[in-house]
């Protein structure tokens, strides 16, 4: 996927992406692939310090390792549950784990998608982090 599927550029705002990630080179794999498409992104390598970037800057679509050095996906989608401004916001798990059924419930926030780290998953999560998109 290229961003020449999205001729206006415009549309979408500047730090649309927020991507919690404790792999830096994944993050920064999935921030150059983003910014392919002409998004931005933001990256934080901990539960504690994404939740404060969301705080400070609502992002248009989170991407959310599932286990991380100091929080769990699943404590950070509660925090996020229990604030109106965060409830529904756009959701990508981000997970070298297969989830239960129980495990996907718990962790719905927004629209949220499930994705397994693989080597072919920047393109799946670039296409995904698109749909989640708002335009102006």
């Amino acid at each position: 996927m290229t961003g020449a599927h999205f001729k206006n550029r415009s549309a979408f705002r500047d730090d649309d992406v927020l991507i919690i990630e404790d792999d830096v080179l994944l993050s920064k794999v999935m921030s150059i692939q983003l910014a392919s498409l002409g998004l931005s992104a933001r990256t934080a390598s901990c539960g504690r310090e994404g939740l404060k970037m969301i705080r400070e800057h609502l992002p248009a679509v989170l991407i959310l390792d599932f286990k991380l050095p100091d929080m769990t996906g699943t404590e950070i989608v509660n925090a996020l549950k229990s604030r109106p401004e965060t409830s529904k916001l756009p959701l990508i798990i981000h997970t070298a784990f297969e989830l239960s059924k129980a495990e996907r419930a718990e962790l719905k926030l927004g629209s949220t998608r499930f994705v397994l780290k693989t080597t072919r998953q920047s393109d799946l999560l670039a296409q995904l982090v698109l749909e989640f998109m708002p335009l102006q």
